[in-house]
């Protein structure tokens, strides 16, 4: 159950970091969030790009194996492969799974967005039916984002800093210190989006009545120091 109004600057630290198989963020990033976890989580064909990134070997890879590669072997030649070949579920869904099992309740997620479109929409759309079991944290270089179904979340911003909210796919929430603010009201894909709202404070609130969103925060992850 994902905890209620929560402070999310600077970061909490997470459970496990999830590495996904879309555009990953630079190598210094990588190398700094690997360096952070107790576990990294690599799904089918990252484990290899995570390696090459870092000079480590993620804790563990799932997936069905479609996509592991020669170099993907050698990768778990020496770590854990969890084989999950139902293909009712894609990969991202199998490590989601996986990780639950072992009792995690927060991720940081990379990769999860970016290369194929089609892969970004899906990933979204699986995050926000997860996002009610396990809190999730989208981090990237120059963003980061959090999936959110329900409670309430505070971070710190620049003013001026740019703020999207993106329903999953129709979201009922209040907000504070934007520019827009919504009060009660409806997000929903394909009816009214929230993109591109801008921090008129030093601290923004999201609570989320009912539904699921995406929001999107366009200043670099605020680590601990």
């Amino acid at each position: 159950m994902v905890t209620e109004s929560r402070a999310l600057t600077p970061l909490p630290s997470p459970d496990a970091l999830l590495v996904v198989h879309g555009e990953l963020p630079s190598e210094t990033l990588l190398q700094r969030l690997g360096a952070r976890v107790p576990v990294v989580i690599a799904t089918d064909g990252a484990a290899s790009r995570f390696l090459r990134a870092t000079g480590c070997a993620p804790s563990v890879a799932v997936g069905d194996g479609d996509s592991v590669t020669d170099a993907e072997k050698l990768v778990n030649a020496s770590r854990a492969f969890v084989l999950m070949p139902d293909q009712e579920s894609g990969d991202l869904e199998k490590a989601l799974g996986w990780s639950q099992a072992q009792g995690h309740r927060s991720l940081w997620l990379v990769g999860v967005v970016g290369r194929n479109p089609d892969h970004a929409f899906n990933n979204l759309s699986v995050l926000a039916r997860w996002s009610q079991r396990v809190d999730l944290l989208l981090l990237h270089d120059g963003w980061w984002g959090i999936v959110l179904s329900r409670g309430s979340v505070r971070f710190a911003v620049p003013v001026g800093a740019r703020v999207s909210l993106l329903p999953l796919p129709r979201v009922q929430l209040s907000t504070s210190g934007l520019r827009w603010e919504l009060r009660d009201e409806a997000l929903e894909f394909g009816v009214r989006e929230g993109a591109s709202n801008e921090a008129v404070k030093t601290e923004v609130s999201l609570d989320v009545h009912s539904g699921a969103l995406f929001a999107y925060v366009e200043v670099a992850p605020p680590f601990p120091s």
